[in-house]
């Protein structure tokens, strides 16, 4: 029991931006985006520490000796979880926004965290017509990641489906 809930979170935690599953492969955007997204709540929290290592070993030494010591213990009851908040909300971002490629179907599925917004597209792979490949600057060409857009002709009912993009993919 304790093992599968740790397989679980490990699970969760995986920022492999590629997972094959047999006849199913599926994308994240690359690690960096992922950095780039929790940096600021990372830093954050860094902050949040230092200043209440800060305010525990000096006891009330500035910048906190203007404020009453109930005011600074309310601060970080608030602060640390809301700063946590904002770190799994980025997290969860990324983590949901996944591109799968399966047997006759390539699939981008959007998700932002809380319900705020949930979008599928799919399109089938005897409906593609081209794939551009499009790899941007000196640190995509380096860590070998990019974007793909898939075109596709109209499906089954003579609707136009467009294209699908594949942002900041490992290629």
């Amino acid at each position: 029991r304790l093992e599968e809930r740790w397989r679980k979170i490990v699970t969760y935690f995986d920022i492999r931006v590629r997972v094959d599953e047999g006849f199913r492969i599926v994308y994240r955007t690359y690690w960096l985006i992922l950095w780039n997204a929790i940096l600021p709540p990372t830093l954050a929290m860094i902050t949040l520490v230092v200043l209440l290592v800060i305010n525990l070993i000096f006891h009330a030494a500035w910048p906190w000796s203007y404020f009453h010591p109930l005011v600074r213990i309310i601060f970080f009851l608030a602060a640390f979880p809301l700063v946590g908040a904002w770190w799994w909300f980025m997290y969860e971002d990324w983590h949901n926004d996944t591109y799968i490629i399966e047997e006759e179907t390539l699939k981008r599925i959007h998700r932002r965290p809380l319900w705020l917004q949930d979008e599928q597209s799919t399109i089938l792979l005897r409906n593609v017509q081209g794939v551009s490949v499009s790899v941007k600057g000196i640190w995509q060409k380096l860590l070998n990641f990019g974007s793909v857009v898939v075109q596709t002709a109209a499906d089954d009912g003579g609707q136009a489906t467009g294209e699908i993009a594949f942002q900041y993919i490992y290629q």
